[in-house]
């Protein structure tokens, strides 16, 4: 573009284009309200020495109960497994059921957009978040260095 300047900097005209197409873009493509929140909840990791869980299996189910869905996930580390059942709840609210292996009794912190909620497993490593929000989340295991999960879709 640079309007002719010989040293290659932008000048006026430039300006008044690249502000145009800014504008093109925020019309046609605007950036989600919530970008901000996602990015805080992707990048919060837990820091030096955590381990970082892959799903390793994903499946939707079908409950028994009223043709319910839930959704099982399994997430796989070097020293942890962690499995989780997502059901939805009649207020549009999810159900998490989560179950650690090996079977520890640790804080389990789901991260959203919204903040963190913590609750602790029992003894056999289960545990349970209900009334959830829909939305991004990741859940974080004190156990160690710490385990967290990618961020996942309620």
């Amino acid at each position: 573009m640079n309007g002719g300047d010989p040293n290659g900097r932008l000048d006026e005209l430039d300006a008044v284009v690249l502000g145009n197409v800014r504008e093109m873009w925020q019309a046609i493509d605007p950036v989600p309200r919530d970008l901000l929140g996602l990015i805080d909840v992707a990048l919060d990791l837990a820091g030096p020495g955590a381990e970082f869980l892959r799903a390793s299996t994903r499946q939707e189910l079908v409950a028994v109960r009223g043709g319910e869905r839930a959704e099982l996930i399994t997430f796989d580390g070097a020293t942890t497994t962690l499995m989780v059942n997502i059901t939805a709840n009649a207020d549009g609210t999810v159900r998490i059921d989560g179950w650690l292996t090996p079977p520890v009794s640790r804080q389990v912190d789901l991260r959203m957009t919204t903040g963190t909620v913590s609750v602790t497993s029992d003894d056999g490593g289960r545990f349970a978040f209900d009334g959830v929000a829909r939305g991004l989340a990741q859940l974080h295991v004190h156990v160690g260095g710490g385990v967290t999960t990618p961020s996942i879709v309620l």
